[in-house]
Order: C-alpha cells, then structure tokens, then sequence
C-alpha cells in the first residue's frame, strides 16, 4: 500500500460524488491516461450504485 493507492481512493471518493454535471464536464475536459481507457466508464457505472 501506497500513496497512490492513497490518491485513487481518494479520486474515486471524489468522482463518486460529482454532480450529472460535473461528470460530463469533467469527462469532457480530461483525457483517461494511456492504457487506462475506459476507467471512467467503470467509476460512473459505480456512481450509480453508490447515489
């Protein structure tokens, strides 16, 4: 365990709680780093459970 295992869960915690809004925007705005295409996808698919 690590800081970044600290920071994903943290930016997990963080997008889980982004309104409609800010998701599409921030989506929009960000690009997924390389090799971790469609990692959004998956967190939203979360978001909905977690709403």
């Amino acid at each position: 365990m690590g800081p970044g295992e600290d920071y994903l869960r943290d930016f997990g915690d963080w997008f889980l709680k982004l309104t409609d809004q800010e998701l599409r925007r921030y989506i929009q705005d960000k690009l997924e780093p390389t090799g971790w295409e469609g990692f959004f996808k998956i967190l939203s698919e979360e978001r909905k459970w977690n709403i």
